[in-house]
């Protein structure tokens, strides 16, 4: 049986607090594989990720003039993503 992590800013982690949730087979109930169980601080740490690698990728290859109309826009939708992730439930 294996034991899965999560892969965010280019490292394997298991969940924050341990959590983890079984995947069976349906039919024999069989145990396969534990996965993970994201809440909270995994949201958290994975919309920054990928925040910092939007950042240091897609702004460098772009001229100011649309880095200054688009930079707004996208710290807006972070902002709105990582207020979500902080007021949702996810388990």
């Amino acid at each position: 049986m294996k034991t899965y992590q999560f892969y965010v800013g280019g490292q394997w982690q298991p969940a924050a607090d341990g959590a983890t949730f079984e995947f069976k087979k349906p039919f024999s109930g069989e145990l396969l594989a534990r996965i993970p169980a994201a809440g909270k601080a995994e949201a958290v740490k994975a919309i920054a990720a990928a925040a910092q690698a939007l950042g240091s990728k897609f702004r460098s290859r772009r001229t100011k003039k649309d880095k200054a109309t688009t930079s707004p826009k996208l710290s807006a939708g972070l902002e709105e993503a990582m207020t979500y992730a902080e007021t949702q439930s996810i388990r």
